[in-house]
């Protein structure tokens, strides 16, 4: 008989983007509950009648307005990422997925020398600090901000998303651990959408 498969466990962090918020709505819509539901639909299918259905838990925790840095200094607190991660046992996390930098681009930080230290060391607390297996770098998105406000933040945003690309495939950095994942959307008009920023909540892992 076949061995039951440990559940996955995969804990979705940063900011706006992540708890689901988009200002002025005061409404959450976190991509995590849809992350979970097509997993393990997809597990379900691909699964043959004498096997366990491997279960797949997504849990999420956003926090709107932060920056990258923010995040990272949090890293201990109560719901902070490295408190998130220690807090799930038997089994631990499977995966963090990591999205975060859209805010930094509002205080117009520095790309290369203060944004991507702050993401990739929140990855590399992840896994060289934290034994995560695997994390997921998600690009910083286009936005309303970039588009009509501040263009020079498109720039900035791209600058971001090529040194995370570069940091994935640097094994030597990642320890080839960090997959980069572009954002899957690109802003229009019609669908709007601030790309960070605003209130709102999560839920932290069970």
């Amino acid at each position: 008989s076949l061995l039951p498969q440990q559940p996955i466990r995969i804990l979705c962090f940063g900011d706006s983007l992540t708890a689901g918020t988009s200002p002025p709505f005061v409404e959450e819509y976190p991509y995590a509950p849809h992350l979970q539901a097509a997993l393990q639909q997809q597990i379900f299918a691909s699964s043959t009648e004498q096997e366990k259905v491997v279960e797949v838990t997504v849990r999420h925790m956003g926090y709107p307005g932060w920056t990258a840095s923010q995040l990272l200094e949090s890293a201990n607190d109560v719901r902070g990422l490295r408190t998130l991660i220690r807090r799930v046992q038997d089994p631990p996390l499977s995966l963090v997925i990591l999205l975060a930098g859209s805010n930094d681009l509002g205080y117009q930080l520095d790309p290369q020398q203060q944004i991507v230290p702050a993401i990739t060391a929140l990855h590399r607390l992840c896994t060289f600090e934290e034994n995560i297996a695997r994390t997921i770098a998600i690009a910083v998105p286009p936005s309303q901000y970039q588009a009509m406000v501040n263009p020079d933040a498109a720039k900035a945003a791209h600058l971001v998303n090529q040194g995370l690309r570069e940091f994935c495939e640097n094994h030597q950095q990642s320890k080839g651990k960090t997959t980069y994942f572009p954002f899957p959307f690109q802003w229009t008009a019609a669908t709007g959408g601030g790309g960070g920023g605003g209130e709102g909540g999560a839920s932290p892992p069970s």
